[in-house]
């Protein structure tokens, strides 16, 4: 269905992993043929980690986002991370009409770039679908974008340039993201060229994304449900069938086991005391215990 549940602001896909059977050939003869090479570096698991691994002195590590508009069209944008995108807006500029763009689902981003989620030059290299590039004009000087991971995990330090080089193959767009220009009759979409020049996916890659989506969708209900289930029963322990807190009568309670140890054999009357005085005093720690535990003393 569409709109798919997403939130205006999308959500960023960390630029840092290259699907597994991507050829890590195709992407060095490239780099190759224009000066630039892998900069190996340890596995990341998000943005964050990729940065602390490749960064230096302030350098710029690029991100990604993929998004999709009602028609089956895709675009990854390649963006500063400092960098916010407005899918209300870029919808407009791209002549989608309002809500007709969305973050792309995680298993439509596996359809495209046969990743889980995360996108890097390598996964674009080896992709066989249309995608279009919307590359972020706040990287105006070199930055780092990922080009493998796992074992082989490394980035490319390049400019707008180079990524334009690399993917020459591919429709590519510098926008500034922060824009939001006049759109009327006089004013058409400044984007909506862009996009018409784009093959929507293939009917079957949408619709298998679909399903997945559904699924996964479905699965995470359930694993919320039981959640709430074992929540619910955890708090139980504090409530009463009616919904309030238990009332814990603790002084009831002291009195009557008091009341079943004197009712024992009786000594004398010095020991009684001494029984009583014990019980008592450990009866009272059981009380404060109930006090720090949320539950209410009925006197």
């Amino acid at each position: 269905g569409w709109p798919p549940p997403r939130k205006d602001v999308t959500r960023s896909l960390d630029c840092i992993f290259l699907h597994a059977n991507a050829s890590m050939e195709r992407i060095t003869a490239a780099l190759s043929k224009i000066g630039l090479a892998v900069h190996s570096h340890a596995e990341a698991r998000d943005h964050d980690e990729h940065a602390r691994n490749v960064s230096k002195d302030g350098q710029v590590v690029a991100k990604t986002t993929l998004l999709r508009d009602k028609k089956g069209r895709v675009y990854l944008a390649i963006h500063h991370p400092n960098t916010g995108i407005s899918t209300k807006i870029l919808s407009t500029r791209l002549g989608c009409g309002k809500g007709g763009l969305a973050e792309a689902s995680g298993p439509l981003t596996r359809e495209v770039f046969g990743s889980s989620s995360v996108i890097t030059l390598g996964c674009v290299l080896e992709c066989t679908h249309a995608v279009g590039i919307l590359l972020d004009q706040e990287l105006r000087s070199e930055f780092w974008v990922g080009a493998a991971n796992g074992a082989a995990a490394g980035s490319i330090f390049l400019d707008g340039v180079h990524v334009s080089q690399l993917l020459e193959d591919r429709a590519l767009e510098t926008i500034d993201f922060a824009a939001s220009p006049k759109i009327d009759r006089d004013n058409p979409p400044d984007l909506k060229a862009f996009a018409d020049a784009l093959e929507p996916l293939p009917k079957d890659v949408l619709e298998r994304a679909q399903e997945q989506a559904e699924k996964e969708a479905a699965r995470e209900t359930l694993e919320g449900t039981s959640k709430k289930k074992r929540a619910n029963a955890a708090g139980n322990d504090k409530m009463g069938a009616d919904g309030h807190r238990r009332v814990l009568d603790v002084n009831t309670l002291t009195a009557d086991l008091i009341k079943q140890v004197l009712a024992a054999p009786a000594g004398d009357v010095e020991a009684q005391r001494r029984v009583k005085l014990d019980v008592a005093s450990r009866l009272n720690q059981l009380r404060n215990a109930a006090y720090a535990a949320g539950f209410a003393a009925k006197c």
